[in-house]
């Protein structure tokens, strides 16, 4: 397997890289970011990895790279990707993630070889759509109500375009809200994770800030996702999208009253205004009806051992 991974220094690279590296088979990885991973690439059975720090929207770096590695896939990660970053700096986030995306279908097609593209997108493209079509199929029409979801609802269009026009092999994700070890604590469950832990330690004192807690959100391990998006390699259908999900509803708070739980405290609740979005969908629930049909993937990590393994992370990192 030879794999160009774009976004290598984030959270889900990392777990993917994981994946990989317990397959039988060998593969080489190319890793693309702007930043250094924080992880030791040299650590894993099977793997041959070289990670490459440089500008991804530059189509000529990214056609170098092809033209030097000639990878069989490619995993499209790199995205400026927090919500709320987003209402802060639309038009940045906008630019960004469509650039990046760009310059890497450019560099496929000028390439000239066939290469399959998993490109991974975001349940939020669906707005309030999700509330209305419970659990939510890809059919379902599409409402983004934030700047990172328009961002990449476009990118949708234009991987369209490019598979139907230039006969690029590019499959889809609108993957839900997915958590696990690595990933920042600017995202809402490895925040309360970290915090919680600190209380625990008796690090920080007994008070959570929080936001809406009583949305609900499909909530799925990150392992099962990278599971996911390596059937889609192997099984997924060209130009298809696909959710990726547990089909399982279940509040924020849910979760955060599942860590106190498993650390035995309980802590105050403060709301902070500054973590309240502009807009939020009350409920996100997806269906995998199709990803599980085209290959035969589902989630296998429970919720309880997601938070359990989630925790166990913090306590050794803080």
């Amino acid at each position: 397997m030879r794999i160009l991974i774009t976004g290598f220094a984030g959270f889900v690279s990392r777990h993917f890289f994981n994946l990989i590296s317990e397959q039988e088979e060998d593969s080489i990885v190319i890793g693309l970011d702007r930043n250094e991973p924080a992880f030791d690439i040299n650590q894993y059975k099977n793997i041959k990895c070289e990670t490459v720090k440089t500008d991804l929207k530059d189509k000529n770096s990214f056609l170098n790279i092809l033209q030097t590695f000639s990878p069989e896939y490619i995993l499209h990660l790199a995205s400026a990707s927090s919500v709320f970053y987003s209402w802060q700096h639309p038009s940045e986030v906008f630019l960004n993630n469509n650039a990046i995306f760009l310059a890497l279908l450019d560099a496929v097609k000028e390439y000239g070889k066939n290469i399959r593209i998993l490109s991974t997108g975001t349940a939020d493209v669906y707005g309030i759509s999700a509330i209305k079509n419970s659990p939510i199929h890809e059919t379902a029409s599409l409402h983004p109500e934030n700047p990172y979801a328009v961002s990449k609802t476009s990118q949708e269009m234009i991987a369209k375009i490019y598979a139907d026009n230039f006969g690029l092999d590019i499959i889809q994700t609108r993957s839900f809200t997915h958590f696990g070890a690595y990933q920042k604590e600017n995202f809402v469950l490895a925040k309360f994770a970290k915090e919680l832990t600190l209380i625990k330690k008796n690090k920080q004192a007994p008070v959570l800030t929080i936001g809406n807690i009583d949305l609900i959100r499909d909530l799925t391990d990150v392992r099962d996702v990278t599971n996911a998006y390596n059937y889609l390699f192997k099984k997924g259908k060209a130009s298809e999208i696909y959710n990726v999900c547990s089909e399982k509803g279940r509040t924020l708070r849910n979760a955060l009253e599942a860590m106190q739980k498993e650390l035995s405290i309980n802590v105050e609740l403060k709301v902070d205004e500054k973590l309240l979005r502009k807009v939020d969908i009350q409920s996100i629930i997806g269906s995998n009806k199709k990803i599980k049909n085209d290959t035969a993937w589902q989630p296998e990590i429970s919720f309880e051992q997601s938070i359990t393994d989630l925790l166990d992370y913090w306590d050794k990192k803080v």
